[in-house]
């Protein structure tokens, strides 16, 4: 008999990121009642997921906390408890950061436990958490990058380099 699939679908956890996946994360697990799903993602954005999705989860699809990397910032100065939160960009870095070192992988081991040990099949991840990539193969399970944005949002991250070689410094300034 074959395991029981186990899908991780894993966001990045800011902007409209964690919602897009979430959505899709229910519709797989409403499609495949007999799979396992885990949705994973930072402890706030989880929070706000259940805070704005107050009915049941399905019951094959359970939420497991990504390391969002405030844990590495440094003790306040007076030395009772963590720096007073960083603002937007520093937790995104914070949190690139903690998925680069490893965080990725911690939670699908997490995701493995929290499923009673079922082996994860199957990484569905939002592009941006590039990360996934490395952490599905080393737990032999295939990656399926999802972009959830627009495909003009799309051809742009793709086409970058090619518009700053372009464009250059004339795009910052447009006066003569």
């Amino acid at each position: 008999m074959a395991a029981v699939p186990h899908v991780v679908v894993i966001t990045f956890p800011f902007a409209s990121h964690a919602v897009k996946l979430f959505r899709l994360a229910r519709a797989l697990a409403a499609a495949a009642p007999a799979a396992t799903f885990s949705f994973l993602s930072t402890a706030g954005s989880i929070a706000q997921l259940q805070e704005k999705n107050q009915d049941a989860l399905e019951a094959n699809l359970r939420f497991v906390e990504v390391p969002d990397g405030l844990t590495l910032l440094p003790p306040s100065s007076g030395g009772a408890g963590p720096a007073a939160p960083p603002n937007h960009m520093a937790r995104l870095g914070l949190f690139l950061a903690a998925a680069e070192a490893g965080g990725v992988g911690v939670a699908l081991e997490t995701a493995r436990l929290a499923a009673g040990g079922a082996r994860v099949t199957c990484v569905v991840g939002d592009a941006f958490v590039w990360m996934a990539a490395e952490a599905a193969a080393a737990v032999g399970a295939p990656w399926v990058p999802v972009w959830t944005g627009g495909p003009s949002a799309l051809l742009a991250h793709l086409q970058g380099d090619a518009l700053r070689d372009d464009i250059g410094d004339k795009g910052t300034d447009a006066r003569p």
